[in-house]
């Protein structure tokens, strides 16, 4: 028997505090031309003509968007709801004709002048695993914002 989440969105469930958040995790990958990093948010869907399709994430998919770096010091958790406010997800009219959304990522230790302000966003999720509690209360802010946001199987009781 397949585990409940085999072939979806979801690559994992987290349970905090009697509530279960589906998590959707990707791998950023570095761009030396903007020395910063990229997420492309995108799903399966399907097949024409023997071609992969891909298509945007819908608000449904996942609870949170758990992004890898390639150095172990951060990771980003996003919740959705932040997705869909900065129109990642669902199509929004201005993307109908995407497949996918990027999200470009900057952490702390990018020179500065690097930086492209529209994408500060995203460091409000940052998580520093080597700062003195190990990211533990980033985390957990993280957790309880995104538990306010309850839609769907979000925030179920475990």
């Amino acid at each position: 028997r397949l585990p409940v989440h085999e072939h979806t969105t979801v690559d994992g469930v987290w349970v905090w505090e009697g509530r279960r958040f589906r998590v959707q995790h990707k791998t950023a990958y570095a761009r030396s031309e903007t020395n910063s990093l990229h997420v492309i948010l995108k799903k399966c869907a399907g097949t024409l003509n023997g071609r992969r399709k891909s298509q945007m994430y819908e608000d449904s998919d996942f609870d949170l968007l758990a992004l890898s770096l390639p150095s172990p010091r951060h990771l980003y958790l996003i919740p959705m709801d932040t997705l869909m406010h900065r129109r990642l997800v669902n199509g929004s009219a201005h993307r109908r004709h995407c497949s996918c959304a990027v999200i470009r990522l900057y952490t702390p230790d990018v020179i500065a002048r690097m930086r492209v302000k529209a994408d500060f966003w995203a460091n409000e999720y940052l998580i520093d695993l080597h700062a003195a509690d190990r990211g533990v209360g980033r985390l957990l802010e993280t957790l309880d914002m995104a538990s306010c946001y309850v839609r769907g199987s979000m925030g179920e009781p475990v």
